[in-house]
């Protein structure tokens, strides 16, 4: 049974692993080992093997049968074709051309340079010190579910904000513990300009919502169920929270995440090592940094 590859998923494995080919003008190893000749580019039986030897033993295996083997010589023939058009239309200097191969060339500097990774013993215990390390990485981190009421007009909020204190206070002295809960959701049905609003769980170490970042480190400093937050203005809108839930974190047993924990120590001893040799390349080419202006460099989200 064939199994049906699309050309172009076999053209994107292909540029994601194999090199450029030669030129007509480059030495070959003569025409009666062509696959094809286009233009000023030709790509050779040699070449084509070279490039499928280097492909991972479990990338070879997807392609069992002759038909699916001839289907990516085939590929890469093709591929041929498309970079005499892509050059013929100037896409050889294009920016996001210039730096893919930038960046591929960094990738094959640094696997030279550095090695893909520690051994296994050096890795076993940086897997044990990133554990150790990283909590938060290894099960649920402290989150907070809180009730949100959102508005756009910070004079309106303010009313808002008191309003919520004395309704959850007076609801608070009934018998009824759950009524400082529905009398503050009754103001966020009545008031919030969210669409669909409704309680949210927030991560409270790190941002992982669309909230601004003023709205999590208010609830972390929530404590008490029930308690209402002061009125919290961004330029996203003016917040009111009630905390209604504060779930504790909690770490997972090595044994159960130590594959996240080695594939994380080995990416950060990896980074360390890239970073030593990229200082002491900065050195051997006499690089001139500008840190001062590292900070100016915006990761924010446009509004």
């Amino acid at each position: 049974m064939i199994i049906a590859i699309s050309k172009w998923k076999l053209l994107a494995l292909v540029l994601a692993a194999m090199p450029a080919c030669q030129s007509a003008s480059a030495k070959s190893a003569g025409t009666a080992t062509e696959l094809v000749r286009v233009g000023n580019r030709t790509l050779t039986l040699p070449e084509a093997q070279a490039q499928v030897s280097a492909l991972s033993a479990e990338r070879r295996a997807i392609y069992r049968t002759p038909a699916e083997r001839v289907a990516y010589v085939q590929s890469m023939v093709d591929h041929e074709v498309l970079a005499v058009e892509a050059e013929s239309l100037g896409y050889a200097n294009a920016p996001e051309v210039l730096a893919a191969a930038k960046h591929a060339m960094v990738v094959k500097l640094l696997k030279e340079r550095i090695g893909d990774g520690p051994d296994a013993g050096a890795l076993e215990a940086a897997a044990r010190a990133y554990y150790a390390a990283h909590p938060a990485e290894f099960g649920p981190p402290e989150r907070a579910v809180v009730a949100v009421i959102r508005m756009r007009d910070a004079a309106q909020a303010q009313t808002v904000q008191a309003e919520a204190i004395r309704v959850v206070t007076e609801a608070a002295t009934s018998a009824d513990a759950s009524g400082k809960f529905s009398a503050f959701k009754g103001l966020v049905t009545k008031y919030t300009d969210e669409q669909g609003a409704r309680d949210v769980t927030l991560t409270l170490d790190r941002n992982l919502t669309a909230y601004p970042d003023a709205v999590i480190r208010t609830a972390a400093g929530m404590r008490e169920v029930g308690e209402v937050s002061t009125l919290v203005s961004t330029e996203a809108g003016h917040f009111i929270l009630q905390l209604k839930e504060r779930l504790p974190a909690s770490v997972l047993p090595f044994e159960r995440v130590k594959e996240h924990a080695y594939r994380s120590a080995s990416e950060e001893l990896r980074d360390k090592k890239a970073a030593a040799f990229a200082a002491e390349m900065a050195l051997k080419h006499h690089a001139e940094m500008h840190a001062e202006r590292f900070a100016a460099v915006k990761f924010d989200a446009p509004h």
